[in-house]
């Protein structure tokens, strides 16, 4: 119990810590190269991550990316560069056949991660460097043996992105998401200290990151919503990063609860609820936008719910 230890956060607060295992997961082509990339940029900089979570210093982080080819990688290192900088402390290795089943692959990857006194190792994808069979349990829990090995004795933090399935959709198109039964096979999920789930929402370029397991949180992570910028392959929060307000849906369900409000009750209305995610130009906007397209109807300063008359060709007393 005398023992003491420097302070262990790689990304506050417990997201990422020394010797940890962060797991990224998410359907394909939703995005977890690019957030990966984007955090690894940041971490090398030793700025916030995803402009949310604190990095305290700079690391020295490894990425090995074996999913798209050298040169649309570059491209996509390009962009990300194009916003920050180039570090010198963010090495890649792209489309280098690594695999975890070759022991003298192992053996150069931990001269390298010694040599190069790397912090961080990031494995894009888990698919791609190994040859088990994700369903077998036992299968996996030699894989992961052999990643804790590397873990242990070069003392690096390992973030791996993982291809989850796509989620469900009903016959109506609604989609049923998984959430943590996403991440298949009980090893990975027992064997992660951070699982994160990127999932698409119904606006688009707008992405939620859902903290699904947080073993070193000192408290529950509420979910991230984020702008996907494409310019710059980079994603941000939008306002403080928590759930966006529906100003449409919240001042229509206002209205028809109760006809005829003004303005500033429901202004009023929404900041109770809300607080300042519901400014007041946001709300008036929104009110101008539904007076526009003829939802709502405007008179003597208060404002009505308009009910739309549906053509009933049974209708006989209308005829």
């Amino acid at each position: 119990m005398k023992l003491t230890f420097p302070d262990n956060d790689i990304i506050s607060s417990g997201i990422l810590t020394r010797q940890s295992r962060l797991c990224v997961g998410g359907h394909p082509g939703i995005g977890k190269s690019v957030i990966v990339t984007q955090i690894g940029q940041e971490l090398s900089m030793g700025v916030k991550i995803l402009g949310k979570f604190d990095c305290k210093v700079p690391q020295r982080v490894l990425y090995i990316q074996e999913e798209i080819g050298p040169r649309s990688y570059q491209i996509r290192l390009e962009k990300i560069i194009s916003f920050y900088k180039k570090s010198d402390t963010f090495w890649h290795l792209s489309s280098t056949s690594f695999t975890f089943e070759d022991k003298v692959l192992i053996v150069k990857l931990k001269s390298f991660i010694l040599q190069n006194k790397i912090d961080i190792v990031i494995f894009d994808p888990l698919y791609k460097i190994h040859a088990r069979r994700e369903n077998d349990p036992s299968d996996m829990a030699q894989l992961f043996q052999t990643m804790d090995r590397l873990i242990n004795e070069c003392g690096v933090a390992v973030i791996i992105v993982h291809h989850l399935r796509k989620p469900f959709m009903t016959y109506r198109g609604d989609i049923i998401s998984m959430g943590s039964m996403d991440f298949r096979g009980a090893i990975i999920a027992s064997w992660a200290d951070t699982l994160a789930l990127l999932e698409e929402t119904d606006i688009k370029d707008r992405l939620k990151l859902s903290w699904v397991k947080t073993r070193n949180a000192p408290e529950e992570l509420r979910p991230l919503y984020l702008h996907f910028d494409r310019n710059y392959l980079r994603m941000s929060p939008i306002g403080d990063g928590s759930q966006p307000v529906n100003l449409h849906e919240e001042i229509v369900n206002i209205l028809q609860a109760k006809g005829g409000v003004s303005e500033s009750n429901i202004i009023s209305q929404l900041k109770v609820m809300h607080g300042k995610r519901a400014d007041s130009k946001s709300v008036r906007t929104e009110i101008n936008n539904l007076s526009k397209s003829g939802s709502i109807a405007i008179s003597g300063g208060l404002i009505t719910i308009v009910v739309s008359t549906v053509y009933n060709p049974w209708d006989l007393d209308g005829a």
